[in-house]
Formats: C-alpha cells, structure tokens, sequence
C-alpha cells in the first residue's frame, strides 16, 4: 500500500513506531477565484515577510494560495499576514472561515527508516509529503516538484 496523504499519513494513526513528522512549516492556506493567467500552469513560490508564499493554480481563474513559516519565524498575527499576502497578489481577501491552517513538510521531514513497515501483513510505502520527499529548491511536494 502507497500512503501519501501528507505530512501526518493516515496509516500513522494505526502503527505506533511511526513519528511525527519533525522538521515542517505552519500555513495558511486558501482556494480563490481571480485572474491567475500570470502563475498559470506553472506553481509559483515567493518569499514575502519571513515567510515562503505560493500560488498553486488549477486554471487561469482558480487557484490554492498559501502562506507558511518555518517555526520561530511566525509572526504575531498570521492572518493579518497572509490577507496582506492576498492584497499583494491582487486578490480578493478570504473570508477568516475558508482559510485552513495546515503543515507542509521540508526536506529530510522523517528519517526513511519510518516510510517503510507494516500493518496487518500488508506493507505500507509512504510516499511524497508523508516522507518528507520534496523538491529541495522550490519546498514543493513529489508532484509539484515534477511539473
């Protein structure tokens, strides 16, 4: 079984040799509506405010922006952050309920000792995100980091 659903796998929850995922950043994240015809199709990723910013889009009009910090780094108020983000992007500001506070792992995020083990006799292979495999440049995932 492939398990890549992210920093904290969903097979974690079954297995109790599996650590957390240790070295991440805090985002926050939103999917919006606007003029995306600059980022599209490519991802974009930015350094804005001690903070790294990225614009994942779908299409020329729909696209997930997101907003993350390395721990230490956070600000005071994120959210004020990240709606300055938006403003700076020419986007609408979210409403406060649609926007998700998540984790994205960085590189080396979990020893590969852990990606491998298995649960009721079946093995399980994390993958992408859920070990930390990401492009090192650009801090995106298995699948970003192809495109």
């Amino acid at each position: 079984m492939i398990d890549a659903t992210g920093p904290d796998p969903i097979s974690a929850k079954v297995v109790d040799s599996l650590s957390s995922c240790g070295k991440s950043v805090t985002t926050l994240s939103t999917t919006m509506h606007g003029d995306f015809s600059d980022f599209y199709p490519r991802p974009a990723v930015v350094t804005w405010s001690n903070g790294t910013g990225y614009v994942t889009t779908k299409s020329n009009s729909k696209a997930i922006l997101g907003l993350g910090w390395y721990s230490g780094h956070e600000p005071k108020n994120p959210l004020r952050v990240f709606e300055q983000y938006c403003r700076c992007l020419r986007v609408d500001v979210p409403d406060k309920e649609n926007v998700r506070v998540g984790r994205e792992p960085t590189q080396d995020s979990r020893d590969f000792e852990e990606c491998v083990f298995e649960i009721e006799g079946c093995d399980v292979r994390l993958s992408g995100d859920a070990c930390g495999l990401i492009n090192g440049i650009n801090n995106f995932g298995n699948v970003r980091a192809s495109l």
